[in-house]
């Protein structure tokens, strides 16, 4: 199964279908620690978390015009709710988080898709809440 990108995320525009990530995808809550202090000076802190999660995705081995195609998807829709499907056949409701763009060039390779043969890799960070899986 791939990872399908959609956005926006009511009506489909626009579909971009990536391979799967390496194997060190991460999702975990988006939790921050707040600190208070009250007016006899004591110090409190608590964790503030939601239904947030931090989805972190490496793809590698990604040619060049999949790259290109990348980027100008998160650049179109950058900042509006889009619908993700992982591999693992979860539905979830994301925004982009983070300078997804930075694309690094690691080797030569035949299945480039294209008459330039670079084959890279990038880190996809995205923050939403899962809506079924």
């Amino acid at each position: 199964m791939t990872v399908t990108l959609q956005a926006p995320y009511d009506v489909a525009i626009a579909i971009t279908l990536l391979p799967n990530p390496d194997l060190e995808d991460l999702d975990a809550l988006d939790v921050s620690l707040n600190f208070r202090q009250s007016m006899n000076g004591a110090f409190y802190s608590y964790v503030k978390s939601g239904n947030l999660h931090r989805l972190t995705y490496t793809f590698s081995s990604i040619g060049r015009g999949k790259m290109i195609e990348v980027v100008e998807f998160l650049k179109k829709f950058r900042g509006e709710h889009i619908r993700l499907t992982n591999f693992r056949g979860e539905i979830w409701k994301v925004i982009i988080d983070g300078d997804p763009t930075e694309f690094t060039t690691t080797r030569l390779t035949d299945n480039s898709g294209g008459p330039r043969k670079e084959a890279g890799e990038f880190v996809l960070v995205l923050v939403g809440e899962k809506i079924s899986g």
